[in-house]
């Protein structure tokens, strides 16, 4: 239930179990494919993370753990979608492409910014950041795709679609890269 007029809610599933294990098996489902172009060309570094994050986002989107996942999420500005549909949408959105550009600006809380319509900026002064991660393509193609926060501080609007979504998909990704560390032997 949704206790602001402001936001559009979504409730988790119903606590009897069901949901889909994976959209992308959905004959109707054009899996996403997210593809960037550059506003301007950004430096090797830059260019490799974006090329990686993207890849990431796109194989943990289209993933059976995101579908499950992102379904027991509770989400705000939802546009009046179901979590089901929010999360399906997200894994079937077919081929969207962000338009990226770059700033430099160490004094900016923003590890990156909408500038215009259409292209979203990344903060090359925060390399260290969470800017251009997976997590933060997915919040980015949330916004392709229509969804708002209420604010640009994540800490206010942690449920929003964008922020959870994007939450998700860095989580899965760190789980994915410790899996992929080799185990330490102990004696």
């Amino acid at each position: 239930m949704c206790v602001y007029a402001l936001l559009s809610c979504s409730a988790p599933l119903p606590k009897n179990g069901q949901f889909t294990e994976s959209f992308t098996q959905q004959p109707s489902c054009q899996t996403t494919q997210i593809g960037y172009a550059y506003h301007h060309q950004p430096d090797g570094h830059w260019h490799e993370r974006i090329k990686d994050s993207v890849a990431t986002a796109n194989q943990i989107l289209t993933s059976s753990a995101f579908a499950q996942a992102c379904q027991r999420m509770t989400m705000n500005k939802t546009n009046g979608k179901s979590a089901l549909q929010v999360c399906r949408e997200m894994a079937c959105a077919g081929v969207r492409s962000l338009n990226l550009g770059f700033f430099n600006d160490p004094n900016s809380r923003y590890v990156a910014r909408k500038a215009g319509d259409d292209i979203v900026q990344f903060n090359t002064a925060k390399p260290n950041s969470q800017a251009a991660v997976a997590g933060n393509i997915a919040h980015e193609l949330t916004h392709v795709l229509g969804y708002k926060h209420f604010t640009n501080r994540a800490e206010f609007g942690q449920r929003s679609v964008p922020y959870r979504v994007g939450g998700l998909v860095r989580q899965l990704d760190t789980r994915r890269q410790t899996a992929a560390l080799p185990q330490q032997l102990s004696y």
